[in-house]
């Protein structure tokens, strides 16, 4: 992975985390809503490379499930 790639991988996971972040906000007392959203943050990523369906958040970050 170049740079650039490299880059442009990071300013798209800003660009996610905030629109994310707005959006889970939004949604936050309502439960249905919070399970679509979930389910969309995880596609998202996905198309990222990211699989957040492999990883717990943790109070010291992110860890792979065991």
């Amino acid at each position: 992975m170049n740079d650039a790639h490299k880059q442009e991988m990071a300013e798209s996971l800003l660009l996610h985390t905030v629109m994310f972040g707005a959006f889970a906000e939004a949604r936050k007392e309502d439960p249905n809503s919070r399970a679509e959203f979930g389910q969309g943050l995880q596609q998202g990523t996905a198309s990222l490379g990211l699989d957040l369906g492999k990883v717990d958040l943790t109070n010291q970050g992110f860890a792979v499930k065991k």
